[in-house]
């Protein structure tokens, strides 16, 4: 792991070093100081050298170097990660904008925090709420004493820094919501090249106490094992598990227990958080079927034809869908914006992230993607007809912009635009983007994953 930790000021000389392993020496600072301080590589190449078969990782604060040297073959994010840490915690006793002097004027206390935070090269607890209990020197600052402690801690010390005592509600609640990102490639025709669907499960935890929580999700491994528990005899009802590829989960959640027997069990953060992400590629349900129809008719005429159909359940909706057809790259412009139908979808612009904040418990879905549809550069007008919602030719985003502000399940809407081209002496062959679309869907999940329950006991053992 890191042989040694350096705080190098910005002449290259060493304010304090402390090495963990005996593979490094304080003099290997010097091969630093040629080979990227005097060659002032910092900010324009990777915070990664390579100098005499050891690994240098540095980050700097205003004019301080904090170095990081290592022989081994380590993961350079956990590395880095550490480092930001340690930047973190000196802001917490030095201040916002600590300097050398700061340091070469607490010494003692820069070593205590070292040797806490770091044993052998392995890092240990970087929680400030955690050092404060074995750090006698030195005050923490109010400002951050406030501030959540979002930590790297190692998983051998048995701290639990996200959560702290005393917290204590009127009424225990816990939401949860199921967000999820489609990425589908489709060919011209309307069939699916590819598709896969990335999800987050994002709760707000109101509970009072040390509660620990156990939460199930229709995971296709544990659905088939409660089905091969049971009595062979007995005809139950089975729910469609859902074959997750890959996940990843908040430090809080025990691994050990979920690597065993696939059950999520956690003492949650207080207030809000990221539970787990995952990724599923098969079996994934599409929300909306585009059928699109663009031809060229001349050289100074686009036709363009999209047909927007809802695959999900005619109780559910669409929320501010906005579909794009987008137009190559180049100059252009077009003036006209026509409207039939319904007047919704005021004045949206395309957002890249529609990812709600959880407030109700509910499952919901949220697209990030938007619908794009090509059209030439030299577009100069357009005329644009749809059943529903508001388009218009927007030239700042190169697209034509059809904004839906509701989308009933099982129905089906249309795009007709003409566009007119400039005149040009050449006719060069352009690039058809692909078509994009960005929209919400509560209540939908397109991987089908869905939550089974969650229990919550205190240390009562009440449920």
């Amino acid at each position: 792991m890191i042989s040694a930790i350096f705080l190098v000021n910005q002449k290259g000389e060493v304010v304090v070093n402390r090495l963990y392993r005996d593979d490094v020496s304080r003099s290997m600072v010097d091969t630093f100081r040629h080979k990227v301080i005097a060659s002032k590589e910092t900010g324009s190449q990777a915070p990664i050298k390579v100098i005499e078969n050891a690994t240098f990782l540095y980050i700097r604060h205003h004019h301080l170097y904090l170095v990081a040297v290592t022989r081994s073959n380590l993961n350079p994010a956990l590395v880095f990660e550490f480092l930001f840490r340690m930047v973190r915690i000196f802001k917490a006793y030095f201040g916002e904008h600590f300097d050398e002097s700061a340091v070469r004027n607490h010494f003692t206390l820069v070593y205590e925090l070292l040797d806490e935070t770091m044993d052998f090269g392995y890092p240990q607890n970087c929680a400030i709420e955690v050092l404060r209990q074995y750090i006698n020197l030195g005050t923490v600052q109010a400002e951050m004493e406030q501030q959540e402690p979002t930590v790297l801690t190692s998983q051998i010390t048995g701290q639990i820094d996200w959560r702290r005592d005393g917290i204590r509600y009127r009424k225990n609640e816990v939401y949860i919501d199921v967000l999820e990102s489609v990425n589908i490639l489709m060919s011209a025709t309307g069939n699916v090249l590819h598709s896969d669907v990335t999800g987050q499960i994002v709760m707000k935890a109101l509970l009072s106490g040390w509660p620990e929580c156990k939460f199930g999700l229709n995971d296709k491994l544990i659905m088939d094992r409660e089905a091969a528990g049971k009595a062979s005899g007995a005809v139950t009802r089975r729910s469609a598990g859902v074959e997750i590829d890959d996940c990843t989960f908040h430090r809080c959640v025990r691994l050990g227990r979920f690597d065993a027997d696939r059950t999520i069990t956690f003492i949650p953060p207080d207030g809000e958080f990221e539970l787990m992400r995952y990724r599923v590629t098969e079996n994934v349900n599409l929300p909306f079927r585009l059928i699109p129809a663009i031809q060229e008719e001349g050289r100074n005429r686009v036709a363009v034809n999209v047909k927007v159909t809802a695959n999900f359940s005619s109780k559910l909706f669409g929320q501010n869908v906005v579909i794009k057809v987008r137009r190559g790259q180049g100059l252009g412009g077009g003036e006209d914006d026509r409207r039939e139908g319904e007047e919704e979808g005021s004045g949206l612009l395309a957002a890249s992230n529609l990812v709600p904040r959880p407030s109700h418990p509910l499952l919901s879905l949220t697209y990030p993607p938007f619908l794009q549809v090509p059209v030439p550069p030299n577009t100069a007008k357009t005329h644009i007809n749809v059943s529903t919602g508001r388009a218009r030719f927007e030239p700042e985003h190169r697209a034509l912009v059809w904004r839906i502000k509701r989308f009933p399940g099982g129905c089906e809407f249309m795009i007709t635009a003409d566009v007119t081209l400039m005149p040009s002496t050449s006719h060069k062959a352009w690039s058809r983007p692909p078509i994009q679309v960005e929209f919400q869907v509560p209540m939908f999940t397109s991987s089908g994953v869905h939550v089974r329950f969650l229990r919550v006991y205190d240390k009562s053992g009440c449920t």
